[in-house]
């Protein structure tokens, strides 16, 4: 029900994430690549009997096309934060095993992406990292997002 759904999300609203997830982006011109380093950190003692996955995905803004609006055709309509790919698959991979995951716990890993072959425009383009408890699950846990050429 839309109250059983708005108590739990007033609810998880409220509380704090377990993760820290800065991102820093360094993208290479000449190669169209970026390299997108990510620091996860927890915050305190995290336990979980499901694997922690990270996904990652790359979106675009700005993207000018076709809008079918009801029955008006919209030739330059500007569509916001158009999914383009998602490098590890939609579910992303396990990053921490299901046990605990002690407070305070740092671990980096650097996520490389190639635009040379594709027609995104790396400027408007954002990378989203998201990290959360695998299926059953699939509970969001933490996510940040970040423009892949800075501004």
């Amino acid at each position: 029900s839309s109250v059983a759904w708005d108590s739990l999300v007033d609810t998880l609203s409220k509380g704090k994430s377990p993760f820290k997830l800065p991102l820093t982006p360094t993208y290479n011109a000449a190669t169209k690549s970026l390299s997108l380093g990510v620091r996860v950190q927890t915050r305190a003692l995290y336990t979980s009997s499901k694997p922690v996955a990270m996904m990652w995905y790359i979106v675009e803004d700005s993207v000018i096309a076709p809008q079918l609006n009801f029955n008006t055709r919209i030739p330059n309509y500007v569509h916001k934060d158009v999914f383009r790919d998602a490098p590890m698959g939609v579910y992303g991979k396990a990053f921490f095993s299901g046990n605990s995951i002690a407070a305070k716990t740092t671990k980096d890993t650097t996520l490389n992406y190639s635009f040379a072959s594709v027609p995104y425009v790396p400027e408007k383009c954002k990378a989203i990292v998201v990290m959360a408890l695998q299926e059953p699950d699939y509970r969001v846990l933490q996510v940040s997002e970040v423009h892949v050429v800075k501004e």
